[in-house]
């Protein structure tokens, strides 16, 4: 179950957000979804959302926006504390870091579409 912004009551402005690297849900904050739980039409939301912010880092039709970049850079800094909680875990620590090292932010916030519902410690 997921609350959209319009439905949301004292939703924190971006630059209170802080993020835990828990699960992916947290990502749902900063685009004003409040997630209770992981499925699949929060997935959606969430990823959806995503996509348009990765749009317009690659259109720039709109420009991206100040919120747009401290949105990026919650991302980047969520993936960083799955990689850093998932240390000793075979597979997560070297994909997190992997994905940590693209530049281009189209491409990183794609994967992280792709790998949204795997971003769990």
């Amino acid at each position: 179950m997921c609350m959209m912004p319009d439905k949301i009551p004292g939703a924190r402005p971006l630059n209170e957000i802080v993020l835990h690297g828990s699960d992916w849900t947290e990502l749902g904050e900063m685009f004003g979804i409040l997630c209770d739980d992981d499925d699949a039409q929060t997935a959606r939301h969430v990823r959806n959302k995503i996509g348009e912010l990765a749009d317009r880092f690659v259109l720039r039709d709109p420009a991206p926006l100040p919120e747009d970049f401290r949105r990026l850079e919650l991302i980047r800094g969520f993936v960083s504390l799955l990689r850093d909680g998932s240390r000793g875990i075979g597979y997560c620590a070297p994909l997190w870091q992997g994905l940590l090292e693209i530049q281009d932010d189209w491409t990183f916030l794609r994967f992280v579409m792709v790998l949204l519902e795997f971003m769990w410690t």
